[in-house]
């Protein structure tokens, strides 16, 4: 046998392996709310319960830039910062707000939502990469309930 096939063929098999590791496939377990240390509390909205509005944020569990921070900010201010398969709870007064949210460090991509919330209203998204079947790179979207 010639040594160069054999190993050429396990390189092979191993990047094709490693390649479906790639894939974002939506994951049974629920996301784990972000913990206390990496919310910034000072910039959360301080707002009445019975007016609140509620929008959660789900991090996809992506292999890609799964080594990366991704930073959240409401309305240009850090909220707080996540890693893959975390939630982030927001209570927002009713009306327009801007979140963004866009990779830290080596990792790259930006995404920003334009939200106009009612009282009482609920919303989730979720974001990271592949996060959007239209195919942007990172994104923001919907979750459908």
């Amino acid at each position: 046998m010639n040594v160069h096939r054999i190993l050429a063929g396990l390189a092979l098999g191993a990047l094709i392996s490693g390649l479906g590791a790639c894939a974002n496939v939506p994951q049974p377990r629920q996301p784990v709310p972000v913990p206390d240390e990496r919310i910034f509390a000072d910039n959360l909205p301080k707002v009445a319960a019975e007016t609140a509005a509620s929008v959660s944020l789900e991090r996809d569990r992506a292999f890609p830039g799964s080594d990366c921070l991704t930073r959240i900010e409401l309305d240009g201010k850090t909220v707080a910062d996540t890693r893959t398969g975390e939630r982030l709870a927001l209570q927002l007064s009713p009306g327009r707000h801007r979140v963004k949210a866009f990779p830290r460090g080596l990792c790259d991509g930006l995404a920003e939502l334009d939200l106009d919330m009612k009282p009482g209203e609920s919303r989730s998204y979720r974001y990271g990469y592949g996060a959007d079947p239209s195919g942007q790179v990172f994104s923001l979207s919907e979750l459908t309930p």
